[in-house]
């Protein structure tokens, strides 16, 4: 067990002990002086489409919906009931 720590501790001190020229090389260089336009890149990304919904519109389809539910739920009732179709 000591022998495996003592591996994994020379494995770390291996890692560190790299130059750090061969991480630089490693990582991918970046020209900044020919990079596109700011505003080039971000017109290309898609925008999200937004439905701007005034507060009236959301009222009416919430209350809509919620006599819907009502109603819906009521003819269940009924219908389960044996009081309509039957």
């Amino acid at each position: 067990m000591v022998n495996d720590m003592n591996k994994h501790i020379n494995e770390q001190t291996e890692i560190m002990n790299h130059p750090r020229d061969e991480v630089n090389e490693q990582v991918q260089r970046i020209d900044v002086l020919n990079l596109p336009p700011r505003k080039s890149v971000h017109d290309l990304q898609k925008k999200r489409v937004k439905i701007k919904l005034s507060r009236p519109f959301m009222r009416f389809i919430s209350v809509t919906l919620f006599v819907l539910l009502i109603i819906l739920t009521i003819m269940y009732l009924l219908y389960k009931d044996g009081f309509i179709f039957g």
